[in-house]
């Protein structure tokens, strides 16, 4: 019996179906294999000969640079021992120019000293540090110079014949009008003229307090306790700059030593500063307990306690 025949479509499409899944098992030629552990480890030890090969090519190039200092320190130094010696031979003649560059100098600088040495006896001629000069001018040509004291205190301070005390005096004048900066200029000539005064720094440490320059001010006074470390105005006047500066417990330390020194400064009638000076209480009870004893109060008379009494 004859088999029918089957239709070529029909036949194709049977064969499609048996070989799909095949096809669809078989690995895909795009997808890459996963590298093994032996391609791993080759890896890893070719990026370690690459480091390795990397440090040595650094420590190559470092030990050239320091064989090239090396040789460059030689050369130099080479050239300085040969510079020496040429140096060594033509010293003679060297000295000589030095000499001879050092009486240059030394002439002018003597005539500098001389130029310097008249400049100055000029000066002290007029009895005006350099400084002054201007100062002294201005004020000559100040209405202030109008008032004959004022003429007066110039006049003998320029001629020389002035001492360091009447020109600390003619300072305290410019203080009194308000001229604080003035008057310092002419305190540092008394100063420069007497500087183991008490008074005068004293007074320079006022004019230093009124300028409001604090810190000179306790400069000034610390310099005439130097003096004369009993002077009871300079430790009261420390003592009010360093109130006004905050040091409060220091303030107290130096009113106190005022007061041991000169009791008068805590009476107003005195010193007119002590009115407004709430300090100076409490240092005044601090004495008067001192003083008291431990009792702190007064004794009280014994009745019929007295020689010759008893009745």
């Amino acid at each position: 019996m004859n088999r029918p025949a089957w239709p070529l479509g029909i036949a194709l499409t049977l064969m499609l179906g048996l070989l799909a899944p095949a096809i669809l098992a078989a690995p895909s030629a795009q997808e890459a294999p996963a590298p093994s552990a032996e391609e791993k480890q080759s890896a890893k030890e070719k990026a370690k000969q690459e480091r390795i090969a990397e440090y040595l090519r650094k420590k190559e190039e470092r030990r050239a640079r320091r064989e090239a200092n090396q040789k460059r320190e030689a050369e130099e130094a080479a050239a300085k021992a040969t510079a020496a010696k040429a140096n060594v031979a033509t010293q003679p003649q060297a000295n000589q120019t030095k000499s001879k560059k050092k009486r240059t100098a030394e002439a002018s600088d003597s005539g500098e000293k001389k130029a310097k040495k008249t400049r100055v006896a000029k000066t002290r001629k007029r009895g005006l540090p350099r400084g002054l000069q201007r100062i002294h001018d201005d004020l000559r040509a100040d209405e202030f110079a109008q008032d004959p004291s004022v003429v007066q205190y110039l006049d003998l301070i320029e001629s020389g014949g002035a001492t360091a005390q009447q020109i600390a005096a003619f300072g305290n004048f410019l203080g009194q009008a308000g001229r604080a900066n003035t008057a310092l200029a002419y305190y540092d000539l008394a100063l420069s003229m007497d500087n183991q005064d008490p008074t005068i720094w004293i007074n320079a440490g006022t004019l230093q307090r009124q300028a409001g320059r604090l810190e000179s001010a306790a400069g000034a006074y610390v310099e005439a306790l130097s003096i004369d470390p009993s002077h009871a105005y300079a430790h009261y006047n420390l003592g009010a700059v360093l109130d006004e500066m905050g040091e409060y417990d220091a303030a107290i330390d130096e009113y106190t030593l005022a007061l041991q020194h000169d009791p008068t400064l805590g009476d107003p009638a005195i010193n007119p500063q002590a009115a407004n000076n709430e300090k100076l209480m409490v240092v005044r009870m601090k004495l008067y307990k001192e003083q008291a004893g431990s009792l702190g109060l007064p004794l009280v008379n014994v009745p019929k306690g007295e020689l010759g009494g008893g009745k």
